[in-house]
């Protein structure tokens, strides 16, 4: 009887000693995939091939730009609030055969500022805000996920 209980132990702690040699963490590979899978997308044409918009709310552009090339979106509206843009602030624009990223840089340049508005890839989610909170990756109040 001993020895069994013995045998059991032993199995026992070889199975979890061999589990805890697992590779790294699924979240680390999900999210080094998600990093590589969004680069690629911001490299790639923008889907469709043709961008529009006549007198268009940016909040109603860059939605149309997250959803038709499947890719995640944080916008920190109160950070352009405090810049003089609003989510209904007019776009207009005809570009075709870019790449997504120059896609979102040229939405990004149209509205009037007092500051700098661009976007930054960061962990698999593209950030919408104003050069600064960017540079430090503020704090974002509106998240739109495909």
């Amino acid at each position: 009887m001993q020895t069994r209980a013995a045998f059991i132990l032993i199995f026992l702690l070889l199975f979890l000693a061999a589990c805890a040699q697992v590779a790294p963490p699924r979240s680390n590979a999900a999210l080094l995939d998600a990093n590589a899978v969004l680069n690629a997308r911001l490299r790639a044409p923008i889907t469709p091939s043709a961008l529009t918009a006549d007198n268009q709310g940016l909040e109603k552009v860059l939605h149309y730009i997250a959803e038709k090339n499947n890719i995640n979106m944080v916008i920190d509206w109160e950070v352009l609030r405090a810049a003089g843009i609003e989510n209904t602030t007019p776009v207009s624009l005809d570009i075709h055969d870019v790449s997504l990223s120059t896609a979102l840089s040229t939405v990004l340049s149209i509205p009037r500022s007092t500051d700098i508005l661009e976007f930054k890839p960061i962990d698999g989610i593209v950030f919408v805000s104003t050069k600064g909170p960017l540079a430090t990756k503020g704090a974002f109040t509106y998240v739109r996920k495909t």
